[in-house]
């Protein structure tokens, strides 16, 4: 128990945990969403935007998790491992976007649940729509995360690029 104390005391440690919130979460609530969708299921539409929601905002955590890491980080990998660091922050950065997008699209979602229910189902279509580009996102973002200790993952060479 002490050194999973300890491990949750570290942000690289941390990152790793919560980065499966959202490629886990999405895709369960956007499976939720479809299946309420086919049976019309306004309850369980709302539980499926919840969950959407607190899949996506939890990329804050995420973020800020992965960027108090990369110190540490760098010390402990080797030159590819670098390079795919760095190609990792690129990618993450980028994506971010749609992560708020879709938690925000969620939340109006929700609202309209309660108080514009004419545009609940097309707010639950266009929030499906974002999470799939958002899901999309985060796994090519996250192939890069798997390379950095990685090495059985590194199926193609690091970028060839210039740190921008």
């Amino acid at each position: 128990m002490q050194e999973i104390l300890l491990g949750l005391r570290q942000p690289e440690y941390l990152h790793i945990l919560l980065n499966h919130l959202p490629l886990i979460g999405l895709p369960s609530g956007l499976f939720i969403l479809f299946i309420a969708a086919l049976q019309k299921n306004r309850g369980s539409a709302i539980a499926a935007l919840v969950l959407i929601f607190l899949s996506s905002i939890s990329v804050v955590a995420v973020s800020a998790t992965g960027e108090r890491s990369v110190d540490r980080m760098e010390g402990l990998i080797d030159s590819p491992g670098r390079a795919w660091m760095h190609e990792h922050e690129d990618r993450a950065e980028k994506v971010v976007w749609l992560y708020y997008g879709t938690a925000a699209l969620a939340l109006s979602g929700l609202a309209a649940a309660r108080y514009a229910t004419r545009t609940f189902p097309t707010l639950c279509t266009v929030t499906a729509a974002l999470a799939l580009f958002a899901l999309a996102g985060g796994v090519w973002t996250a192939s890069a995360g798997g390379k950095i200790m990685h090495r059985e993952f590194r199926y193609s060479p690091p970028p060839d690029r210039e740190r921008s």
